[in-house]
């Protein structure tokens, strides 16, 4: 099969258009929806931070403080600060990030496509890159998160590599250099892409660019390195924030081992959020094996290698979170390319992209809407004005939730039913500045404490 070139719906720049536009529904909602909500509102906590100037980009802090200050060890926040830069311009909202992270992935698939294209052919690229932007890439792209975005950042840093090993210009190097740092800064997940950085590095010819490129790699490296590894554990000991450094490798076996099947899913649904696209990927993987072609065997078993390592450090959090299988899916949409490409009639690729791109598209276009009764909790920030200004600290039961304390637009504890039934908790949180608690009415108890305001949803009571 051939496609042909001339022939606009085969151009892969028109359907990544397509889908950028498709996934501008709800892009300007609040983050109400059901799934992460909670990760998003992090990342929005510290954007806001900058853009309210209590933080520097070396010292990202989130409203959930504690008492202290809120400055917490997480991955390096370039997302943050381009969501704070839009903001500087146009002013606070949060949709800044999810419209960011829309462009850079898509920008990515893009750059996914073309070093497809050069180091296999178009067939491959555009049956690949089709599969990607369906997988769970279409619903993650479009949050405030830097699942996706770390993984773009990385793959146009490759494609800028492509144009230095091609044609030895400064400008493209330096551009490699900056993507791939500030993708594996904005998370460490994206190293999963080292594999196929080394693979273009050691197939080129020129030895002043290989050195040249595996210096700019190792550079990268230990920047990501000295943040993860030394940067991170000292802002968590020195402001108590908890920082997630992934478990023991021994840990992460028996939490693996014991959960092997919600691990599995993470590969059969969760990364095309369908099962048409993980058939088609797993035959594709059987195909090269069958077929003999010993150097994109070897590619795959180093990348799967790598990425088990990655899941026994995540431990049980892999399989709790679907978007940890995010950095391994363009390798999946790969062999899904690897696959399509070999059959013969364009009418066969054609009915097979549509009924995979449709399963998986209906399996995530539910994130893209928000439930009425959900938006209750942005009325929190108006009501909290009238009784009380933005530097009281307040308390407020999210239950592990930080998402309703951010709607507060205030700054304290997102504490539990639990805790807040105990007096002597409610007498601790009072000496270190809490002034105010605040009540979802969804939890089933009232606190012997003043009650300045009630209404459907919220009680307020001052400490």
């Amino acid at each position: 099969m051939t496609l042909d070139k001339q022939s606009w719906y085969w151009r892969i720049e028109v359907w990544i258009l397509f889908f950028f536009l498709l996934r501008w529904i709800g892009i300007t909602a609040p983050p109400l929806e059901i799934a992460h909500n909670w990760r998003q509102v992090t990342g929005l906590m510290v954007a806001r931070n900058f853009y309210e100037g209590s933080s520097s980009l070396l010292f990202p802090a989130v409203d959930e403080t504690n008492g202290g200050s809120g400055i917490i060890g997480m991955e390096f926040p370039f997302l943050n600060y381009l969501h704070f830069l839009t903001a500087k311009v146009f002013g606070f909202q949060d949709w800044y990030g999810r419209f960011i992270n829309l462009v850079v992935s898509s920008l990515g698939i893009l750059a996914f496509g073309k070093l497809v294209k050069h180091y296999f052919n178009s067939n491959v690229s555009f049956m690949a890159s089709i599969a990607l932007c369906v997988s769970i890439f279409f619903s993650f792209s479009r949050k405030m998160m830097p699942d996706t975005f770390c993984i773009a950042l990385v793959l146009i840093g490759m494609y800028f590599l492509l144009n230095f090993l091609k044609k030895g210009k400064a400008w493209s190097y330096i551009f490699f250099f900056t993507f791939v740092s500030l993708g594996f800064l904005s998370k460490i997940s994206s190293m999963l892409l080292l594999v196929p950085i080394a693979y273009m590095i050691l197939m080129e010819t020129s030895l002043k660019h290989k050195m040249w490129s595996f210096l700019s790699l190792a550079v990268a490296l230990s920047l990501t390195f000295y943040w993860y590894f030394v940067w991170n554990p000292f802002l968590a000991i020195k402001y108590g924030s908890w920082y997630n450094s992934g478990v023991s490798l021994t840990l992460g076996f028996y939490q693996i081992k014991t959960h092997l099947l919600a691990v599995l899913a993470q590969f059969y649904f969760s990364a095309f959020h369908g099962f048409i696209f993980f058939f088609l990927s797993f035959s594709g993987l059987l195909m090269l094996i069958y077929k003999k072609r010993h150097k994109e065997v070897l590619f795959f078993l180093l990348t799967a290698i790598l990425f088990g390592v990655y899941i026994l450090k995540s431990g049980e959090i892999f399989f709790i979170h679907s978007y940890y299988i995010v950095p391994f899916v363009p390798f999946m949409a790969l062999l899904v390319g690897v696959l399509l490409a070999e059959l013969t009639f364009n009418k066969w690729v054609f009915i097979i992209l549509i009924s995979a791109s449709i399963e998986s598209i209906a399996n995530q276009q539910h994130d893209f809407f928000i439930h009425k009764e959900e938006r209750y909790k942005l009325t929190l920030e108006e009501t909290l004005y009238i009784f009380t200004p933005y530097n009281d600290l307040i308390a407020i039961n999210g239950n592990g939730n930080p998402q309703q304390l951010y709607f507060t637009h205030r700054k304290g504890w997102n504490t539990t039913d639990a805790l807040l039934q105990q007096e002597a908790y409610l007498d601790q949180i009072k000496r270190k500045g809490c002034k105010y608690v605040v009540l979802n009415k969804a939890s089933s108890f009232t606190l012997k404490k003043d009650l300045v305001y009630s209404d459907d949803h919220y009680l307020l009571y001052r400490l």
